[in-house]
């Protein structure tokens, strides 16, 4: 219990009462998902090789299939406030959460293009997938 208090605070995941207070005051569609794909990205490179190694034994262990339930629980509650207000349909919602989801963010990771440049990228793919969506 220990070691696992220790790394949620060491990788510290989106917890999803801190949602609201991420994304207050910004009032475009576009900075609330820039928003959103920066912050993910910053915690997904902070838990890479934890996360990847979690889900690697995550049937076997129960502890750490809640370790990333909660951590889940804590990426919809963002993507759901980056898109609140939106009016989207239950599908379209679920369709971003899948788009980012840790092991998408890993396969953007060998995309040969800079970070920056990859997080602009991924703000788009949402965008389009929202647009498609509606």
């Amino acid at each position: 219990m220990a070691c696992g208090a220790h790394v949620w605070a060491e990788m510290a995941p989106p917890l999803s009462d801190h949602a609201p207070a991420a994304f207050a005051g910004l009032g475009t569609l576009e900075k609330r998902l820039q928003r959103l794909v920066d912050e993910l990205d910053a915690f997904y490179r902070r838990g890479a090789l934890r996360l990847d190694r979690a889900a690697t034994d995550r049937d076997r262990v129960p502890e750490l299939d809640g370790f990333l339930c909660s951590v889940e629980a804590g990426v919809s509650a963002w993507v759901r406030e980056a898109v609140k207000n939106q009016g989207l349909p239950e599908p379209a919602i679920q369709l971003l959460m899948a788009l980012t989801d840790f092991p998408v963010w890993q396969s953007m990771q060998r995309i040969g293009i800079d970070d920056d440049a990859r997080n602009r990228l991924m703000v788009q793919v949402l965008s389009w997938a929202l647009a498609a969506a509606r």
